[in-house]
């Protein structure tokens, strides 16, 4: 009986789930390794992991080293550079 009450908590766990997704990037990872004294770019393959509803959805991560992770804000942020103030706020100055 445990067996096909497992059984059936399984198929319904399936039925209900949606598979995640891991989409690859053009990119290569971009975090530095260490190999002796020497620091290089790990290179990985980076996947986009489309999981509703899962906590992993929307993190980036490396094919070589699971601990390379980040999310879609800090990899478009880190594509652009350094932000510019913004001087729309600031009083003008008269002459």
């Amino acid at each position: 009986m445990v067996d096909e009450i497992l059984a059936a908590h399984h198929q319904a766990v399936r039925a209900v789930d949606r598979p995640h997704r891991w989409v690859p990037l053009p990119t290569p990872c971009q975090s530095v390794t260490l190999y002796g004294d020497t620091p290089a770019p790990c290179g990985g393959q980076l996947h986009a992991i489309i999981a509703p509803g899962h906590r992993a959805d929307g993190e980036i991560r490396c094919s070589l080293d699971k601990a390379h992770t980040t999310n879609v804000q800090h990899l478009v942020d880190k594509r652009r550079g350094p932000r510019l103030p913004d001087l729309t706020d600031r009083p003008k100055l008269s002459a």
